[in-house]
């Protein structure tokens, strides 16, 4: 397996934001966390990556215990994180924000001022992730001035970078149109199979097309997990979020 939770605990306050949660992610699969709003969601991706201390648990990620590993460490050892809301810098263009991506992976000193073109091995590495999302003819262009769409497909690109063995995938679809979500669906189809994904997702219709298996949040705690066609059946699933 690629990552195991086990009695994930955070409060804040009164809320149980995770409530002795247990999760488990084999490799190579889509694993999508469901659930109503405030379900927890968003919380366990910050726990998952390091951004949040749980209270209390355990989490294991490629037969490691990192409960109190730093998030820079994480990253390093392969557990990359997206965001809701894009972290492009964006008046850089679409190459060079790449480039920060795949200098944080090789010990460079961030000499970013330094004209792109010269260092061809970070330009090269770069670009094929670039390729990999289909913008390799935005490479120059301000990443401020592409479509939404597409700094969602650029934030993918700089998580492919760092060369994942998981990748946190926090509403990817978040904020897009229907022709960019077939898109993104589209390219997160192309990562099946290369690079475990833990999706959270608003958009059903997305995650039926991706996942392979699924879990179902509710008041911080995983109240059923199984196969897409599992989870769509099931009567306490209905109940709490899908509807009837």
């Amino acid at each position: 397996m690629m990552l195991e939770v086990e009695g994930l605990h955070k409060q804040f306050g009164g809320i149980h934001a995770s409530r002795d949660l247990n999760l488990v992610v084999e490799k190579h699969q889509v694993h999508a966390i469901i659930g109503p709003n405030g379900a927890g969601k968003t919380t366990l991706i910050a726990q998952l990556s390091g951004a949040l201390k749980p209270d209390s648990g355990r989490v294991k990620f490629d037969d490691k215990d990192i409960t109190h590993m730093s998030r820079h460490r994480r990253v390093h050892a392969g557990l990359v994180r997206s965001f809701q809301i894009t972290s492009i810098i964006l008046p850089l263009t679409v190459l060079e924000n790449v480039v920060l991506a795949v200098q944080s992976t090789q010990g460079h000193s961030y000499r970013f001022w330094v004209p792109v073109a010269q260092d061809t091995e970070l330009k090269e590495k770069a670009m094929q992730s670039l390729n990999e999302v289909g913008l390799g003819d935005r490479a120059d262009q301000i990443a401020g001035e592409i479509s939404h769409g597409e700094q969602r497909q650029l934030e993918i690109a700089m998580a492919l970078a760092l060369k994942p063995k998981l990748l946190l995938l926090d509403e990817p679809m978040a904020g897009m149109s229907k022709e960019e979500s077939a898109k993104m669906i589209g390219l997160l189809k192309q990562l099946k199979g290369e690079t475990t994904i833990l999706l959270i997702e608003h958009d059903m219709d997305a995650v039926f097309s991706l996942a392979d298996t699924m879990s179902v949040l509710v008041n911080g705690h995983i109240i059923a997990t199984g196969s897409t066609e599992e989870i769509r059946n099931n009567a306490k699933v209905q109940q709490a979020y899908l509807g009837d």
